[in-house]
């Protein structure tokens, strides 16, 4: 679920003593001070600790011993606030109580003190104070340290009551930034994990961290210096807590998780295009493995509302706990333009594809011994009503048989989220079928690849420059886990292309359904050929590997096999055709969502 907060009212209080300029005429009465009654409501940011002492409060949530906002001040009039018609300039004014949500705020200094016009004013305040704001009336934004946010959490104010009585002035704050908060639920029955969570450090990367905010309209401008961020936790590691500037996510924002001082081990893809809103808070529920993290949705609610981060909605996680991305049907594009690519990739040409779903990640090992357990007959061998299913002696398969209990079981917890490779054609059929899906056609395959994208690849974009290690997996970008690279990745370990699909590009060739014809150069026929009774039942496979360079992990690549072929870098990914709904499995498959990819 996503959390969003906006603060809703708090009410502020303090002494407020003004001065006037020599340019205006209006007189200020001597003896009627200011006073701001400061009063915060609706305390919520608060994060749920489970340490015995009680909530640990991270954000701005109850005034301090000391706390200084500051004030400006013009005359009550028809005119808006602007830097010309402000009579008092970022006067500083302190908290008198401490950790309370209502405190009296007093002049810092003599210099300080504010006095009510005869004609009435109007009042802008802010939180926390800063003495470098200028004419211009910019507050300087820096979201760089956030060991206490508390510190950067920028509150605002305005009143227009017009008082020029002795009084009390009633100011309402709210928050002018953005929070993000993830609440954690580790899988601490992992020993590896359970003895690490300790050393858990959060970075926020690709954010910018500095801007201008403007007093006189709340415009926020300037956004700059792009950095890495570390987050604050709570005691228990539990819960960890940022403040942002408001910005739309670009292609590189992400959130990293280490452990044991590997701060790059488990990494967040924060979808491109969304947009952090000022006043808002953004709260997730983020389930944790050693090599996997899965991230839920939530609401976005005003920043000041009650938490439901504990009210898990899985029907409503970014894919389902299994993973389906949608393909919507229509007429698609596949293949590739002559000269341009492999001669067994032309002609490009338009294809009708229906609709349904695609499983969003390459099926784990965990998935496929849950499959073995439930169908049953799976001979210690890996074969089936005569079928090879997986090559089990490989030493690249993570999948072993228990001859004590005639099960099946992932040879090590933490390969759990990896793809599952070694599996024949008919291995992949089989799961697919068992779920009431299939393998994908070449033309579903490649249009769900591509996501729309003509290029070589999903994630080009003509305007920007490709990063490559953020989207593919193969010989020329390696992508590394616990610093070790050359080999295979969790299945949703880099940035997914834009219909939220991962590793399309590289870490495993993927079995598609297609009967194909191998030519001499041992890669299918051109599409325009029809294979014939004849011909060999060729399998075609797609997206390329970790052992293949990146020209073989474009979207158009086509490679085929015999049915029964087996390799450390071939796996696959299901189809669910809204064809195919009548043969679903709802129950299996229903008990699957359980157990895969999540725990």
């Amino acid at each position: 679920m996503i959390l969003i907060r906006i603060l809703g009212g708090w009410l502020i209080g303090a002494i407020l003593l003004i001065g006037c300029t020599s340019e205006d005429e209006q007189e200020i009465s001597g003896d009627n001070l200011v006073r701001f009654n400061s009063q915060l409501v609706n305390i919520s940011s608060v994060s749920r600790s489970s340490d015995v002492s009680g909530p640990t409060v991270l954000t701005k949530e109850n005034w301090m011993l000391g706390d200084a906002i500051g004030i400006y001040m013009k005359y009550n009039d028809s005119k808006p606030f602007s830097k010309e018609n402000i009579i008092v300039n970022n006067y500083r004014y302190l908290s008198t109580k401490d950790k309370v949500s209502t405190s009296i705020f007093v002049p810092a200094t003599e210099e300080d003190k504010i006095y009510y016009p005869n004609l009435g004013s109007d009042f802008i305040s802010y939180y926390p104070y800063e003495s470098t704001i200028g004419k211009e009336c910019l507050y300087p934004i820096d979201v760089s340290q956030q060991s206490d946010p508390s510190k950067i959490d920028l509150l605002y104010a305005t009143s227009n009551a017009g008082s020029s009585e002795k009084g009390d002035v009633s100011l309402s704050f709210k928050h002018q930034l953005s929070k993000l908060v993830l609440n954690l639920k580790p899988d601490l029955a992992i020993p590896e994990l359970s003895d690490a969570w300790a050393t858990l450090v959060v970075m926020a990367s690709g954010f910018y961290t500095k801007a201008n905010f403007s007093l006189i309209d709340k415009v926020i401008s300037d956004r700059s210096e792009i950095r890495d961020v570390s987050i604050a936790k709570t005691p228990d590691g539990m819960r960890v807590e940022m403040i942002l500037i408001p910005q739309t996510v670009e292609r590189n924002m992400c959130l990293k998780f280490g452990l044991s001082g590997n701060k790059n081990e488990l990494r967040w893809n924060i979808p491109e295009g969304k947009v952090f809103e000022a006043g808002k808070q953004y709260e997730y529920t983020v389930s944790v493995k050693m090599t996997w993290i899965e991230v839920f949705e939530g609401e976005i609610l005003p920043w000041g509302g009650g938490s439901k981060f504990d009210d898990i909605v899985w029907g409503k996680s970014s894919d389902t706990q299994y993973g389906l991305t949608k393909i919507t049907g229509g007429d698609y594009y596949i293949g590739s333009p002559e000269g341009v690519g492999e001669e067994n990739e032309y002609p490009r040409h338009k294809v009708a594809v229906g609709g349904g779903w695609i499983s969003s990640y390459e099926i784990t090992n965990k998935q496929y011994v849950e499959f073995l357990n439930k169908v049953r007959g799976v001979s210690f061998n890996g074969i089936k009503d005569g079928l090879l299913l997986m090559d089990v002696k490989d030493d690249a398969m993570k999948i072993e048989y228990i001859f004590d209990n005639d099960t099946w079981k992932v040879v090590d917890p933490s390969w759990d989220n990896y793809p599952v490779v070694n599996v024949t054609w008919y291995g992949a059929r089989m799961f697919a079928q068992w779920l009431g899906g299939d393998l994908p056609t070449e033309a579903e395959w490649e249009t769900a690849c591509r996501a729309g994208n003509d290029g070589l690849f999903s994630f080009e974009n003509s305007n920007e420059e490709i990063n490559y290690n953020d989207f593919v997996n193969c010989e020329q970008t390696s992508a590394a886990i616990n610093g070790v690279s050359g080999g295979i990745v969790p299945v949703n370990y880099l940035r997914p292309n834009a219909s939220n699909l991962y590793n399309m590009h590289g870490n495993v060739y993927e079995w598609c359904l297609d009967i194909v014809r191998r030519s001499a150069m041992g890669s299918p026929a051109p599409y325009d050929y029809r294979p014939t009774v004849s011909d060999e039942k060729y399998r075609s496979i797609r997206g390329g590997s970790w052992k293949t360079d990146l020209n073989k992990c474009r979207s158009a690549v086509r490679i085929s096999y015999l049915p029964d072929h087996t390799a450390d870098d071939i796996g696959f990914r299901v189809v669910f055709p809204i064809s195919n709904v009548a043969n679903l499995n709802f129950g299996e498959l229903e008990e699957f969502l359980k157990v895969s990819p999540l725990p």
